[in-house]
């Protein structure tokens, strides 16, 4: 019975967050928010949010993993720096970021396990060598949208350049 409590509860929090969020949100600007504006939000929100469960998984197993951020930083930078061309190459691109990805994190695993340093301290220490890297492979922002596919409205249909 205290399972279905938790699970009701949970439910009871997320629908009091949605509507919270809908009253802030009409109250400031006057209006229900346009699917371009849950699309916004989406769109800033996924990449935390995948990060927060890859994050979990080490936090349940009593873990703690300090470099995500730089690992994500470093994908970001490899996806940034080599797509700029067509989808096929950016979706190369991304996945030699997950694959450079799991090489940190196997980095990481193997001088925790190995090399016998406590977890904390090599995740420390990771974080700056990978914050580095992505600096090393992106040292200013950039990145660039193909000019074949331009925003064209907020609906972000694309029209030949």
């Amino acid at each position: 019975m205290s399972e279905l409590r938790a699970a009701t509860l949970g439910y009871a929090v997320l629908a009091a967050t949605a509507i919270a969020y809908l009253v802030v949100y009409t109250t400031s600007l006057g209006h229900l928010p346009t699917p371009f504006d849950y699309l916004s939000l989406l769109n800033t929100s996924l990449p935390l949010v995948f990060v927060a469960i890859g994050q979990s998984l080490v936090v349940l197993t009593g873990g703690i993993d300090l470099s995500v951020g730089g690992m994500v930083g470093l994908g970001v930078a490899i996806v940034a720096a080599g797509s700029t061309a067509g989808a096929a190459v950016t979706a190369a691109w991304m996945l030699a970021a997950v694959g450079a990805c799991a090489a940190c994190g196997a980095v990481n695993g193997l001088i925790v396990a190995k090399g016998r340093i406590a977890p904390i301290l090599t995740t420390l220490a990771t974080l700056s060598v990978y914050s580095g890297l992505a600096l090393k492979v992106l040292p200013v922002p950039g990145g660039e949208i193909s000019p074949r596919c331009v925003p064209s409205s907020p609906t972000r249909t694309c029209r030949p350049a």
